[in-house]
């Protein structure tokens, strides 16, 4: 049995008198209470998973942040400038227009800093059309 000086050693003292005989005396019983303890608390280790979200480290009450929330899941994230070409009268397929979406494209792609394999428009070359035929359907980029 460990001695102690001073006050705290006369405590640890009389509860090792205490406890000791009582571990070793029930050794299988202490045992096996510590072996479910660790079962337990293993199983619940193992249901840990790592979540590190940067949504969640943001203020969310921010007035900034419930605009931005509103419009996630229509634009994807943060990081992402979207330019949009709007026609009057309808019809975005006329020459005219089809010419100033892609002088609008080709501004946005030479913008210093961004990142041009994640520009699209319906005139960049990553852009994949879908067409529906007989067979089923087609498409190529």
């Amino acid at each position: 049995m460990a001695g102690g000086s001073g006050m705290s050693g006369k405590y640890t003292d009389a509860i090792l008198k205490i406890v000791e005989p009582v571990v070793f005396q029930y050794r299988v019983i202490t045992l096996t209470i510590l072996a479910i303890i660790t079962l337990i608390l293993t199983w619940q280790a193992a249901q840990l998973k790592p979540n590190a979200g940067w949504l969640k480290m943001v203020p969310q009450e921010h007035e900034y942040m419930q605009t931005f929330l509103e419009y996630y899941k229509d634009f994807g994230g943060a990081n992402t400038v979207l330019v949009a070409l709007k026609s009057k009268d309808g019809d975005i397929y006329t020459p005219d227009k089809i010419e100033r979406l892609q002088s609008l494209s080709d501004e946005v792609f030479f913008i210093p800093g961004v990142d041009r394999t994640r520009v699209t428009s319906i005139l960049t070359p990553n852009i994949i059309y879908v067409e529906i035929i007989e067979g089923g359907m087609a498409g190529e980029t």
